[in-house]
């Protein structure tokens, strides 16, 4: 069996990032996860923040990746199958958000360790422990409403990125099935 780990995209705060209204409405229908919107979808306006570096995959929220046209051209192949890119406007480069369409109850809950709320809601996952066989060839993926929304990337897909010398992203290890790979938070 292939061995599994599993990533977070964290804000490198050297390069520059992408911002919109706060409670934009387009944005909180980002959250409702495995629903395909590019058939009903405006473009979010979004507006870069003040950084020396550029970058090709400026960090939003971690529930998406936002991609240049460049980004797009380098690893569109790699995202395409397991979500949807939507355009943003933005006065720049054109910007583009791939969201994840992929949900997996793959987080084992019994095992990781969670901050939750005295009415059971989890408000994060301190430190995830997921169920490998229920990631199986995933590459990227969400949870399910009521965990955190943050997009999961696995090694394949970490690597693709690392190999592309794209800019703008941090990623970070937060979980592997390898024994000398224990959980990290993620914070």
């Amino acid at each position: 069996m292939r061995k599994v780990k599993v990533y977070k995209v964290r804000i490198d705060p050297d390069v520059r990032r992408v911002n919109c209204r706060r409670g934009d409405p387009k944005l909180l229908a980002i959250a409702e996860r495995g629903v395909r919107r590019s058939d009903t979808w405006t473009p979010i306006r979004v507006i870069s923040e003040d950084s020396d570096e550029p970058s090709d995959l400026p960090y939003f929220i971690s529930d998406v990746l936002v991609m240049t046209d460049h980004a797009i051209d380098v690893l569109g192949d790699v995202f395409a199958p397991w979500g949807e890119f939507l355009p943003l406007k933005h006065r720049g480069d054109r910007l583009t958000m791939f969201v994840p369409l992929v949900v997996l109850d793959a987080l084992d809950r019994a095992a990781s360790d969670l901050w939750t709320l005295p009415t059971g809601r989890v408000v994060s996952v301190n430190v995830p422990v997921f169920r490998p066989e229920v990631i199986g060839q995933t590459p990227i993926f969400r949870l399910p409403p009521g965990l955190p929304g943050d997009m999961n990337l696995t090694e394949e897909v970490a690597d693709a990125i690392r190999r592309s010398g794209l800019r703008g992203v941090d990623l970070h290890l937060i979980w592997s099935d390898e024994p000398d790979g224990a959980a990290r938070s993620p914070r």
